[in-house]
């Protein structure tokens, strides 16, 4: 009788691990759609606490709630003016660069690279000079060209994200990217499962002249502002104090690596831009 107890308990917990493990590799499906001020729709997840969306941006007019409510942001032209509002197209072929590596995705795909803006267009601002009060409202929230209802996300919130998912993986940390990028479209595709429905595609990155790393790299802005690269001024005639920087936080993903990773970057080029919602 005791050895059957045991084969009892025994079968019990090898079904609530079965269970479990059927929990985790349940793909996450998107919960909604949210439109933007050109009137495209796009799916959103929630992960978490949070809610993202799930395309990148690609429209070039501010919504209502935005800063720069109902202004609509120039296309890429002046190499030599690029710290003004600009975006470019990724799926324009004709401006992708020779390492483009662009084979494995498909028209589908490419149709929804999306835009990449510089940091101005993203975050909505015209310029690099900001009070003390503007530069300490960017780590809280900017709407920028997102979507009302819906905002730029803050390097906080991409390493909230990041810290979600690599929790809920038995594997631990540098495995977030896995499980956000596109089962197919990445060169030397390492078996991405995609399964928070998150569908980052290899959009590259821009900087006018040329768009890079399609096929192989996926770069996103955030809202914050590189605290490495911040100059603080101080008006002779105002006394204002202003912060002066020309670099930002951005996250990136690349196909031979299975991380979520963060950096910083010239606020000229332009990148990828997901929504998270306010």
């Amino acid at each position: 009788m005791k050895l059957n107890r045991i084969n009892v308990i025994a079968a019990s917990a090898m079904l609530v691990l079965a269970v479990l493990a059927g929990c985790s590799n349940k793909k996450n499906e998107p919960v909604g759609k949210v439109k933007d001020a050109c009137g495209n729709e796009y799916n959103y997840v929630k992960m978490g606490d949070q809610y993202w969306m799930a395309e990148n941006m690609r429209c070039n007019k501010y919504d209502s709630w935005s800063e720069l409510s109902h202004e609509t942001i120039n296309f890429a032209e002046d190499p030599n003016d690029l710290y003004k509002p600009y975006y470019t197209i990724a799926s324009d072929q004709t401006q992708w660069s020779s390492a483009a590596f662009s084979g494995g995705l498909s028209s589908d795909q490419v149709s929804r690279l999306g835009y990449l803006y510089n940091w101005a267009a993203a975050v909505g601002i015209a310029t690099e000079i900001m009070t003390l009060k503007q530069y300490d409202a960017f780590e809280k929230k900017r709407q920028g060209i997102c979507p009302n209802g819906w905002h730029v996300p803050t390097s906080t919130e991409w390493a909230v994200l990041k810290d979600f998912i690599e929790n809920r993986d038995s594997k631990g940390k540098n495995t977030a990217g896995k499980h956000l990028k596109t089962t197919s479209g990445w060169y030397g595709n390492k078996k991405n499962d995609d399964i928070y429905s998150f569908a980052a595609l290899p959009s590259g990155r821009s900087n006018v002249v040329m768009i890079d790393a399609v096929g192989k790299e996926a770069h996103f802005w955030t809202a914050t502002p590189c605290v490495l690269t911040i100059e603080t001024v101080t008006d002779e005639e105002t006394k204002e104090t202003y912060k002066i920087n020309k670099q930002s936080d951005f996250f990136f993903m690349a196909s031979d690596r299975d991380i979520l990773d963060s950096n910083h970057n010239s606020k000229t080029l332009a990148k990828s831009v997901r929504c998270v919602k306010d």
